[in-house]
């Protein structure tokens, strides 16, 4: 069966709105957490009073996709954007290792089935595909590296020093 251009044109618009919506409160969320100096965070933090939705964030998401869109090529988008799923999968993998071989009270938390296998399961299949994407092209895994350094060093130079004030997240255990 031959689907039709207008089906996926659709469903690619549906998924750009999920997405938007998904990053903007994200930046939302780190901007209300203390994440940003607060001549962006304040902004980028607010809640708009007749609606009750954080206009500023979803116009900044917005406006970068926009230009994202005009100037970035749609080939190196798609791959960029698997590289990046490929470095985030593989980070929450690695965590969920980390957090349960420190045997510090979370095992009650955060309990996983079939215990060490779908983390090692994913890490293996990432290898494999962020293999195949080098082999593509380096670019994109390179970009989404240098990006999770970037933020790695951030945290580490503004928000880490400022944790007694910033990024104050809640307890799991805690959160109802």
């Amino acid at each position: 069966m031959r689907k039709r251009p207008i089906t996926i044109a659709i469903a690619i618009i549906n998924a750009v709105i999920a997405i938007i919506i998904q990053v903007a409160r994200l930046l939302f969320s780190s901007a209300r957490d203390g994440s940003w100096p607060d001549a962006i965070g304040k902004p980028l933090g607010s809640i708009n009073k007749k609606f009750q939705t954080p206009i500023s964030a979803t116009v900044v998401v917005g406006i970068v996709s926009v230009l994202v869109g005009a100037f970035v090529p749609f080939n190196f988008l798609l791959l960029a954007t698997g590289a990046s799923l490929v470095v985030v999968y593989a980070i929450v993998a690695i965590a969920a290792l980390r957090v349960r071989s420190l045997d510090k009270g979370h095992k009650d938390v955060y309990k996983m089935p079939l215990w060490p296998l779908p983390p090692v399961v994913v890490l293996v299949a990432l290898i494999y595909i962020a293999y195949q994407g080098v082999l593509s092209d380096i670019r994109p895994i390179l970009i989404s590296v240098v990006t999770l350094v970037i933020g790695a060093i951030y945290y580490y130079v503004y928000i880490h020093s400022r944790r007694n004030d910033r990024w104050t997240l809640p307890d799991p255990l805690h959160d109802h």
